[in-house]
């Protein structure tokens, strides 16, 4: 059996699961090849569609919504790959499932790995370089926080920190709770060897503590720009240390990687995250509808971003 395989491809650092791999039948099993991704540092899953069987592709069923869910939960994009011609002409609902899906980047269904090469190819062919590249990892100093490259220490604080139920809600994690050991060890331990994303620890320079980190992802190289996301544990909250390691990142983002736009989500209940993105320069663009199951109810998330321009001349002082 061959096994899955971590590649890059124009930037974007993709897992591309074996044709002859185990089926996704379930739940778990997409679980399983998530935990690979996110442990190898992947953004994009590759997933053969004869890996998929009917009941994915009966919409009825809802495994393939539940196993979708999944993926956008955990932040990766899937692409299917692989002819499902038949399975399309047999079902308009699919067809218009499908179409749809397509239009968008969360997730594609893609007759061949060649068709998903032309998709992340950027306009024109070049591929655009960066005036300081992402795998250089920079300390960043600022009066209240430090922004720097992980220390094996860390690990310690991000297994509190993630299982913390303010934390998990806040970003919008799985119930299925944290990353188990292996998982999370593996994932901090490789975040200094990225080569296209910027993950650095937070820490409170009034006691030295690392209270959380501060990621610049979701690079797209034709596009100039990156997501930003950031999480700050019950150590270092309601003294101003998030909007301050934003500040820190975000310029970093537009001064030194030379991004011309830096976006990111925010979800209804989180009032305090975005009051923070808005002091720095952050303006809200839209709003998606029911992103995130709560509970027994939905929440929308509010899309922000800043401009390099809009950066140039507040410098993340709005005011």
């Amino acid at each position: 059996m061959a096994t899955d395989t971590l590649r890059h491809l124009h930037g974007v650092p993709v897992l591309d699961c074996a044709d002859d791999g185990p089926a996704l039948r379930d739940r778990d099993a997409a679980l399983d090849v998530i935990g690979d991704a996110l442990g190898r540092g992947a953004e994009l899953v590759v997933l053969p569609a004869a890996r998929l069987g009917d009941e994915f592709f009966q919409l009825r069923s809802g495994l393939a919504g539940e196993i979708v869910q999944k993926f956008v939960n955990y932040r990766l994009r899937l692409a299917v790959v692989g002819d499902i011609s038949a399975r399309l002409a047999a079902s308009s609902a699919l067809r218009d499932f499908v179409t749809e899906a397509n239009r968008g980047h969360q997730l594609w269904f893609l007759a061949s790995r060649t068709e998903l090469d032309d998709r992340l190819r950027p306009a024109g062919g070049a591929e655009p370089t960066m005036p300081v590249p992402f795998s250089v990892k920079p300390t960043l100093t600022g009066e209240r926080v430090v922004l720097r490259p992980f220390v094996d220490a860390d690990l310690a604080v991000f297994r509190a920190v993630l299982a913390d139920p303010e934390v998990q809600r806040l970003t919008g994690s799985p119930p299925d709770g944290p990353p188990d050991e292996e998982r999370l060890r593996q994932w901090y331990t490789t975040r200094n060897a990225q080569t296209d994303r910027l993950d650095l620890a937070v820490v409170d320079r009034a006691g030295g503590a690392c209270v959380g980190e501060a990621v610049l992802n979701l690079w797209e190289p034709q596009n100039h720009s990156c997501s930003f996301r950031i999480l700050i544990g019950p150590g270092g909250r309601d003294r101003g240390l998030g909007t301050e390691a934003t500040r820190l990142l975000v310029g970093y983002g537009f001064e030194r990687l030379g991004l011309h736009r830096i976006s990111l989500e925010v979800y209804a209940f989180n009032p305090r995250a975005r009051r923070a993105y808005e002091k720095v320069g952050f303006v809200a663009e839209g709003v998606l509808r029911d992103a995130l199951r709560d509970g027994d109810g939905w929440v929308d998330a509010t899309v922000m971003s800043i401009l390099a321009s809009e950066w140039a001349v507040h410098h993340g002082q709005p005011g």
